[in-house]
């Protein structure tokens, strides 16, 4: 009877060929390309094990390929992210050496943000930072001893921080197409020109 049974299984399934049936699952295989049940034994099932082996778990895979870990990347896409030593500063991805920067060209890099220990800078001497995203310049800035040109031009400036009045006199600052309003009219920058202030 069981042979009976059996025999008549096979007839009744789909068959592929020759030499090819399959179970619905039960052998391992939904159709004779070979396609496996997902982890609860369901064909053509969405389910799926975690990390950890548990079938529709919730744990992932940080960056470093650690289950459930908490490493995480950075905004240069680096995972756990890079750091420069206390002798250099790190910008947009990149590590610039304190005594031996003296130009530093970072005009249309998409910046949005500067490091407050930009101010470290001390042998800088040219600074450009025309055609970014910068809304605001941190107060180190005016810790730029060396600085004699400063180029913001063309940024999306709302403030200024009174420091940068602390720059070298004869430090020549580009302010131009921003959107900063008279209030930022400081003497070492004046005349404000050509902003778009929203008052």
């Amino acid at each position: 009877l069981i042979k009976i049974l059996f025999l008549s299984y096979l007839l009744m399934a789909p068959s592929c060929g020759e030499d090819c049936y399959y179970y619905g699952g039960e052998n391992g295989i939904c159709d004779c390309d070979g396609t496996p049940p997902d982890c609860n034994g369901i064909c053509y099932g969405d389910a799926e094990e975690d990390c950890n082996g548990i079938c529709n778990g919730d744990a992932e895979e940080d960056c470093a390929g650690v289950c459930n870990g908490n490493a995480v990347e950075d905004e240069c896409g680096i995972c756990n992210g890079i750091s420069c030593n206390e002798e250099s500063v790190l910008i947009s991805c990149h590590c610039y050496p304190i005594e031996s920067t003296i130009d530093l060209d970072l005009s249309n890099t998409d910046l949005m943000t500067l490091p407050e220990n930009i101010g470290n800078l001390i042998n800088l001497e040219r600074l450009d930072l025309q055609s970014n995203n910068l809304v605001s310049i941190p107060e180190s800035i005016g810790n730029l001893s060396s600085l004699d040109y400063l180029n913001l031009k063309s940024n999306e400036l709302t403030s200024i921080p009174e420091s940068i009045c602390n720059l070298p006199e004869d430090c020549y600052i580009k302010l131009w197409f921003n959107n900063l309003c008279p209030e930022y009219n400081y003497d070492c920058v004046s005349p404000l020109e050509y902003q778009d202030c929203d008052q």
